[in-house]
């Protein structure tokens, strides 16, 4: 290589390479320094076409010393000093370019592929007045590059073909404050899949143009979605398609430009109508099976009900039979009893006359006779004995009546409807339970609940025909209600004066009746309310309710006697029962 002094007067006029301004020769420097740094190989030819300056790079280009190469004339190098290696044709044509930019003081550039070396070579000559200056580049990266995009532009290009995904590409207008979206190209899968021909979808389409109006509208609105968050979206959609209805999931994905700008967006649909089909199935069958499921429940609920419930009427049965039977055994003595008193308060009214008759017509007796006088009491007798009478003919009398009220209550001697006195169904109801409504015994703290005053406000009412039985174990069931209420009442205010009222009335313009039983208790709050006949459900505690007294009342109110059963309740206030039953059951 030339020694850098030698360079620095290589291709300058005579009267700049010998002395000249010492300021222009430091500028002139300072230019070969960052020629021989530059990575293109740079040489200078003169007017003849003769090497005046040779970089560093072009040394190595042409695989010679710049003492070897200058002023040689550039065609007689590239014809007889170049080595066979280097690419002979290339630098043939550009000995041929360059003398071409000379002649005709114009600049010139041209590529070309050198096989030998597997590279691609650059040359640019610019021409001045005293010659020319050329660049040499290797731009096989540049090459290789654009080899790579196209290779990747064929691999993605294969793919947007061969994808059986629907790819439509969406270009976006911005315009003020609106955005303006239409289609620049889909793939081959877009058209065979959503049922479209190729021409349909041309450079400019709008959705209107392409898709049915309700598809259109929320294509857009999605695809303005994407734009204004500026996220991929995604979103399902039906489609008609030859007269079926098929199913779609899009993902619209936002492309950017250098300035970060949204300028298209890439949607791609995958046909999900099997899929929707198969959730459609699995819902229907799922719906099926809850369904099921709550039949199920329900029958077992059902069962459970009525198993209870046929434990419960049998112990009703069993109990309506020790009923009866008791009330026959009781009868039957009382009855003796009952018919005896009449001849015995004769006998005993005779016996007094007589003793009387004695005493006036013997006032003296003898001693014996007046020791004995006085001591049965003779006096104290006569008084107290018509009394004792009277009070064995009232309790006779009395048990008469609960023996007709314990027979009248469980009607086991009765089958099906009858015609009957409701009074007498409520009255002989409270008449059994008489031993809760009196006053209790004291508790362990001293308390005492009071007797409960129960007020009948009893209408004229008509015979009514119905299941006696069935009747008064509601009437027994509403009344422990009460009184149950009443009691819990009591424990927290111990002052409270329970009540019960019992009124019966016809209602107007209707062939029913109305029987109300109300308390002044507790009350119960709108959820207890909505659950109250629901079977199994109480809010007594574990062992003090089944749950199903009501319920049972309900089903025989509601289903045996065609009527209603209706709860009205205050919390604080207490709670009212109505029966609504029909006075005719036939005709209901």
């Amino acid at each position: 290589m030339l020694s850098h002094s030698k360079k620095n007067s290589i291709g300058l006029p005579k009267h700049q390479r010998y002395g000249g301004d010492q300021n222009w020769q430091n500028s002139h420097q300072k230019v070969l320094n960052l020629l021989e740094h530059i990575a293109d190989a740079f040489f200078m030819l003169d007017s003849h076409g003769r090497f005046c300056y040779l970089n560093r790079q072009a040394e190595i280009v042409f695989q010679k010393t710049a003492e070897e190469l200058l002023n040689k004339s550039i065609r007689e190098v590239i014809a007889k000093h170049l080595p066979s290696q280097v690419a002979p044709e290339f630098y043939q044509l550009c000995a041929e370019k360059c003398q071409a930019a000379i002649d005709q003081q114009a600049p010139v550039t041209f590529e070309k592929f050198c096989p030998g070396t597997n590279t691609w070579l650059e040359m640019r000559a610019f021409p001045s007045s005293d010659g020319l200056g050329v660049y040499l580049r290797d731009v096989s990266d540049r090459y290789h590059n654009l080899d790579t995009l196209q290779e990747q532009e064929l691999f993605l290009r294969s793919i947007y073909d061969g994808l059986e995904t629907a790819i439509l590409i969406i270009d976006i207008q911005w315009r003020a404050n609106n955005i303006d979206f239409s289609f620049i190209g889909m793939n081959p899968a877009y058209a065979r899949l959503i049922g479209l021909e190729t021409y349909q979808v041309q450079p400019g389409s709008v959705p209107a143009q392409i898709f049915p109006t309700a598809v259109a509208l929320e294509s857009l609105r999605q695809y303005e979605k994407c734009v204004r968050t500026g996220k991929t979206v995604n979103y399902e959609q039906s489609y008609d398609r030859a007269g079926q209805k098929t199913w779609w999931e899009t993902s619209l994905t936002p492309l950017r430009d250098s300035q970060g700008v949204i300028y298209r967006i890439v949607s791609s649909s995958t046909n999900i109508t099997e899929r929707k089909e198969t959730e459609q199935a699995l819902r229907e069958s799922e719906a099926e099976f809850r369904e099921q499921a709550k039949q199920l429940e329900a029958a077992m609920h059902q069962l459970q009900t009525t198993q209870t419930q046929l434990v419960q009427n049998e112990k009703m049965s069993s109990l309506g039979q020790l009923v009866a039977g008791i009330a026959h055994e009781i009868n039957n003595p009382v009855n003796f009893i009952y018919g005896n008193l009449s001849h015995t308060n004769q006998y005993v009214s005779d016996l007094l006359w007589l003793t009387n008759l004695y005493t006036e017509h013997y006032p003296d007796p003898v001693p014996e006779i007046r020791t004995a006088v006085q001591e049965v009491d003779l006096e104290f007798m006569r008084v107290d004995l018509p009394r004792l009478m009277d009070s064995m003919q009232a309790g006779a009398e009395r048990i008469r009546q609960m023996v007709l009220s314990l027979r009248n209550f469980s009607r086991l001697d009765e089958d099906g409807l009858k015609s009957v006195n409701i009074h007498e169904g409520l009255d002989n109801t409270l008449l059994i339970l008489q031993h809760r409504l009196q006053t209790q015994p004291p508790k362990e703290d001293g308390t005492v609940r009071p007797e409960i005053e129960v007020i009948r406000e009893y209408h004229k009412l008509p015979s009514v025909e119905c299941y006696p039985g069935q009747l008064n174990q509601v009437f027994m069931n509403l009344l422990s209600n009460a009184i149950d209420t009443l009691e819990e009442q009591q424990e927290i205010n111990p002052r409270h004066q329970p009540k019960i009222w019992i009124s019966t009335s016809l209602l107007r313009h209707s062939s029913r009746i109305a029987i109300k039983i109300r308390d002044n208790g507790l009350g119960m709050p709108t959820e207890v309310q909505s659950r109250l006949f629901d079977p199994f459900f109480t809010t007594k505690p574990v062992g003090k309710g089944t749950g199903l007294g009501l319920a049972i009342s309900y089903k025989i109110i509601a289903e045996k006697h065609k009527g209603d059963l209706i709860c009205s309740s205050t919390v604080g206030w207490g709670s009212e029962m109505t029966i609504e039953i029909p006075i005719f059951r036939r005709h209901s």
